[in-house]
């Protein structure tokens, strides 16, 4: 695969765009004060981190399990 010092310029400024416009849009949403009460209903300072391992195939992967302090499983 040839690439032309043209090719590269474009592909270059296509990246720096879309870096641009997550990094403004990431911004954007990040102040979101409705995002921000979910984010603290929904912190794991107040959940319970547990060892486990996944049964579906025969690798058993590990994992961790968070749950409330009802034992109810809130994470893997």
């Amino acid at each position: 695969m040839v690439t032309s010092r043209r090719k590269f310029i474009k592909i270059s400024a296509l990246g720096l765009g879309g870096l641009a416009a997550t990094s403004t849009a990431y911004k954007l949403f990040a102040t979101n004060p409705i995002l921000q009460a979910s984010n603290k209903n929904n912190s794991s300072d107040k959940f319970i981190r547990s060892a486990t391992y996944c049964e579906v195939c025969f690798w058993k992967c590990a994992a961790w399990t968070y749950t409330d302090t009802n034992g109810n499983i809130k994470k893997l």
